[in-house]
């Protein structure tokens, strides 16, 4: 099970790669696949072609033209625009939000490695449609400490509704700056 897994990459057991290894080669569930792809990068496998499974997968799920998901007036449900949009394209609203999860879960893979090389595709990220992809991204530019990145973070939580701005803006906790610990005086109540 994936929250196997995710004890094994915590606890930098690097002798169970060979068996992670072979998990992922008999997988075939995405997700479990990814988990494992991630485990096995933050364990500092040499292996590229795991790291390139996340990047994939990431990177796919930002190929959208999809509008902003979320309602700006913190109500639940879908923004109109976006509804309109999966209407125009012949898909379910629920459809197009699930396939939004599953690019957020992607990028959120990607981001736990904590890996550098990921910081372009975080980057990219805090322009998804989707609050969680933005957040899971942001997470993962706080992991890394790209101190750069703290201007897009902030950008992407300026343009987000209250509720998201304020699950995107908890990276920025984890930054040692002023312009992060201004905006998350700005963006996460005080309750």
């Amino acid at each position: 099970p994936i929250l196997h897994v995710e004890m094994i990459a915590r606890a930098r057991a690097v002798e169970a790669v060979p068996i992670l290894k072979e998990q992922f080669s008999r997988s075939q569930d995405p997700l479990t696949k990814s988990k494992i792809a991630d485990a096995l990068v933050r364990l500092g496998d040499p292996d590229g072609k795991y790291w390139e499974f996340l990047v994939e997968g990431a990177t796919h799920g930002l190929e959208t033209d999809a509008p902003y998901a979320v309602r700006s007036d913190s109500q639940p449900g879908p923004s109109q625009e976006f509804t309109d949009w999966a209407k125009a394209h012949n898909i379910t609203t629920d459809s197009a939000l699930e396939t939004l999860y599953k690019s957020a879960l992607a990028v959120s893979f990607l981001a736990e490695t904590g890996d550098p090389r990921g910081v372009p595709l975080l980057r990219r990220a805090l322009s998804s449609p989707y609050f969680l992809t933005q957040a899971y991204a942001a997470r993962g530019l706080a992991k890394i400490q790209d101190k750069e990145s703290i201007p897009l973070i902030v950008e992407a939580c300026k343009r987000a509704p209250a509720a998201a701005a304020a699950v995107i803006a908890r990276s920025l906790v984890y930054f040692d700056d002023p312009q992060a610990q201004s905006a998350v005086d700005t963006y996460i109540p005080k309750d």
